[in-house]
């Protein structure tokens, strides 16, 4: 008795899980469709928590170094409690690091040019885009233009 009571609420809650993310995946469809700063902003967000396509080690890299650090800024509360969740797809990496050149080594606080190497400049293009539109969500709204 007492473990189909814990399914039926476990059922429930997935319930109600599927459709709240029904309806976010349906408010960010039509907020994107909208096509203004604030949407180019939002998907640039979104391009960017993704990393880039190929399983390449030195694709691994520049999704380590910029990705990362975007999520962290983009998704504060997973960054926070990834430690404790199970089954998180995203890594956040540690908390605070900046963005790392692969050059050199050194560090930066934004994506900029990060690598000499040719094949990463069109994910390092997605991940310079989110982090302007990071740092204009995070502006006071009377400072944002354009929307």
């Amino acid at each position: 008795m007492i473990g189909t009571r814990i399914t039926m609420e476990w059922e429930d809650d997935m319930e109600k899980r599927h459709q709240e993310a029904q309806q976010l995946m349906d408010s960010i469809d039509r907020f994107l469709a909208v096509g203004d700063t604030a949407a180019k902003y939002m998907e640039a967000i979104l391009t960017g928590l993704r990393g880039p396509d190929d399983q390449s080690h030195h694709s691994q890299l520049v999704k380590e170094v910029t990705t990362m650090p975007i999520r962290r800024v983009a998704l504060p509360h997973c960054a926070d409690e990834v430690r404790s969740l199970s089954g998180l797809l995203m890594a956040f990496g540690e908390k605070g690091t900046p963005f790392m050149r692969l050059n050199d080594g050194t560090y930066s606080t934004q994506p900029a040019k990060l690598s000499d190497n040719p094949a990463f400049d069109h994910f390092l293009m997605h991940a310079s885009a989110a982090w302007e539109a990071l740092q204009w969500l995070r502006q006071p709204p009377d400072a944002k233009e354009g929307t």
